[in-house]
């Protein structure tokens, strides 16, 4: 790395080449430890800002969900929990049916981020 001076870490941020990640520490339920999660790839320090503060927010809540890993089918089966206040009995209903029946048989098994908007339509 001649002539070049490498990014500091400030507050969970650091630039990354062309790009900006944050790292948080997210409490592991298996291990009772706490861990480093970094995720990157942010165009602007704002925007890594931005997504730091919100994973914060979602790791205090329990409702943290590590992008890299999760699958679209594991996602959905927690996601009606996290908004219990927010969805009629009625509603949840049809969208469990709906989720079941048409989005897990075909991207359930698919990491949450590689979905594209084209799969999406498709269904």
């Amino acid at each position: 790395m001649a002539g070049k001076t490498p990014s500091k870490l400030r507050d969970g941020l650091m630039k990354r080449g062309s790009t900006w990640s944050y790292v948080i520490r997210v409490h592991d339920p298996e291990s009772g430890a706490s861990r480093p999660r970094w995720v990157g790839g942010f165009q602007t320090e704002a925007e890594a800002k931005a997504a730091r503060d919100q994973a914060r927010v979602n790791a205090r809540s329990g409702q943290y969900v590590e992008r890299n890993l999760i699958t679209v089918g594991a996602y959905l089966d927690q996601w009606p929990a996290a908004h219990p206040l927010e969805i009629k009995p009625k509603t949840l209903q049809d969208y469990r049916h709906l989720i079941n029946r048409h989005v897990k048989p075909h991207i359930g098994g698919m990491r949450l981020r590689a979905v594209r908007p084209a799969q999406v339509s498709k269904l």
